[in-house]
């Protein structure tokens, strides 16, 4: 029977250890409701919590299936396929546009 910590128990979340808890909420509480004014500054809050979240915390936010995998990437990792896009760029743009289409109701907001 499925329960509240289903999800952390296969591994689509990860537990924020105690000693985080406090600096995580302090920067998520920043937060104000999505607005496209916004958007940017809510993405780094969050990312910011994320990091915080992390802090001190080897392996954290990594699925079971990277162990083991190597740390650093390499100069072809860091960037998308036959591009000059960073591949971290690539992530943040697709957030913005699902934000910006889902959440905000602007399929062609640029973020």
């Amino acid at each position: 029977t499925p329960t509240i910590n289903s999800p952390v128990k296969f591994d689509n979340f990860e537990e924020v250890h105690e000693t985080r808890l406090a600096k995580v909420w302090g920067s998520m509480m920043v937060q104000e409701v999505l607005s496209k004014e916004n958007m940017k500054s809510s993405v780094r809050l969050a990312n910011d919590a994320w990091k915080e979240a992390s802090l001190n915390m080897p392996g954290w936010g990594r699925r079971k299936s990277q162990e083991g995998s190597s740390e650093e990437n390499s100069a072809e990792d860091t960037f998308v396929y036959k591009s000059d896009t960073e591949v971290s760029d690539l992530g943040d743009t697709a957030l913005g546009k699902w934000l910006g289409t889902f959440l905000l109701g602007w399929p062609n907001f640029d973020a």
